[in-house]
């Protein structure tokens, strides 16, 4: 039953990761003066954060669902790395790169 459980939350990690993805591609493609990143993930990290939602705890990079946390770890002007946790274990790494 406990091993059920947590692939049920392994795939629901997998799954806020992929809606996180998608939002912070959102935020990279839009210009700075509508509030995205205008092509850059070095606007700062928190701006990325914010983005995302999720109560957003600026002093640890960190958002929090139901399902798990996630941490927003490095980010460069192409890159953009998400780890997911759960139950203390990291669960999936997320790498966003720009696409030229």
């Amino acid at each position: 039953m406990i091993a059920q459980a947590s692939e049920s939350n392994h795939m629901a990690v997998e799954g806020d990761l992929n809606n996180l993805a998608s939002s912070a591609l959102a935020f990279y493609k839009i210009p700075s003066s509508h509030g995205g990143g205008s092509n850059s993930w070095t606007t700062d990290v928190d701006n990325v954060g914010e983005w995302l939602g999720y109560g957003y705890i600026t002093s640890t990079n960190t958002l929090i669902t139901e399902n798990g946390s996630y941490y927003l770890l490095a980010y460069q002007d192409d890159v953009l790395t998400i780890e997911g946790y759960s139950y203390g274990k990291v669960i999936n790494m997320l790498i966003l790169s720009k696409i030229s």
